[in-house]
């Protein structure tokens, strides 16, 4: 891993500026990986990157596990993987399938339940870190993904 920032964060304008910022950075085709604690603020960053696009987002794939945006720009696939726990459900969920579609943005909430070495070599990979501090405030990493 490759650090590029580490910053913290009190407000959802904040968060919404980094989404921005992201965007901005990854070119298209990359992936992000969005790990941390319940709660941290990593599908309220997905809401922000996708509105930046133009892209509303309807729901929280966290029961469907998969939620693909798209517009005549950009096409957005979106995944939690929470509720997965093993291969198999990866697998017969479609997970690995997806990741090898074409697609502008991947963005995996949960990739630690995820093989990262499954995720094609030819995608730029970054991760998101999202903690929550004792104060309320977020600090969220920022990093490039060296496989």
């Amino acid at each position: 891993m490759t650090p590029i920032w580490n910053r913290t964060i009190s407000s959802e304008a904040e968060l919404n500026q980094i989404a921005n910022e992201i965007a901005t950075t990854c070119a298209k085709g990359s992936i992000l990986l969005l790990s941390g604690d319940l709660a941290a603020g990593k599908t309220t960053f997905v809401v922000h990157f996708c509105q930046r696009w133009g892209l509303k987002l309807m729901q929280s794939p966290t029961y469907a596990i998969h939620q693909r945006y798209a517009n005549e720009q950009i096409v957005v696939d979106h995944f939690d993987l929470y509720r997965l726990e093993t291969e198999e459900e990866l697998e017969s969920a479609g997970v690995y399938d997806l990741l090898n579609q074409a697609s502008d943005y991947k963005l995996i909430e949960w990739p630690e339940r995820l093989d990262v070495q499954s995720i094609p070599l030819t995608q730029n990979l970054y991760g998101l870190s999202f903690r929550i501090e004792a104060d309320g405030k977020r600090t969220i990493q920022f990093f490039e993904i060296n496989r």
